[in-house]
């Protein structure tokens, strides 16, 4: 296991875990919805409830497919050679997510828990990201995402 992916990997398996948590939760509303359906007096009202019902089954799909994307992602980390891109995304003041782009093409994003931002999670795994993949193109602008949609390649140090 690289660095970078002992370094993520607590963000990613506590998003994971959060993901799953979720789509459970989904998954029993709809099957209450299902449930409770039959059971109302209004036509409308049970429609909605169907509604609500087929929807929500397909949460738990999102979930998977959320789940697989985090991680490959966790397994493109195990080559910081790969790495051409990668920069700090800022809401409020703070960084809440690390973007990372490899010479493939692919851009992944590492959403960061609150708390890790009290922490300075963020920049420490940003320093880590510059020596680790010091050949990588470290901020982000319009021009940047325009050659990394070009060519991802040209974005190497």
């Amino acid at each position: 296991m690289s660095s970078l992916q002992r370094y993520f990997e607590p963000v990613v398996r506590r998003r994971k875990r959060g993901d799953w948590t979720a789509g459970v939760l989904t998954l029993a509303a709809s099957v209450g919805a299902f449930v409770l359906a039959p059971t109302v007096d209004s036509p409308s009202a049970s429609s909605r409830l169907l509604v609500v019902g087929v929807v929500g089954l397909f949460a738990p799909l999102a979930v998977l497919m959320l789940s697989l994307k985090f991680s490959r992602a966790m397994s493109a980390l195990a080559e910081p050679k790969r790495i051409v891109w990668f920069y700090g995304v800022q809401r409020g003041g703070s960084v809440y997510e690390v973007v990372v782009g490899f010479d493939s093409g692919k851009l992944y994003r590492f959403p960061l828990p609150l708390i890790s931002i009290k922490k300075g999670f963020c920049q420490k795994g940003l320093s880590l990201l510059a020596r680790e993949a010091p050949h990588a193109t470290s901020v982000y602008s319009d021009s940047n995402l325009a050659k990394f949609k070009k060519d991802p390649t040209s974005l190497r140090k």
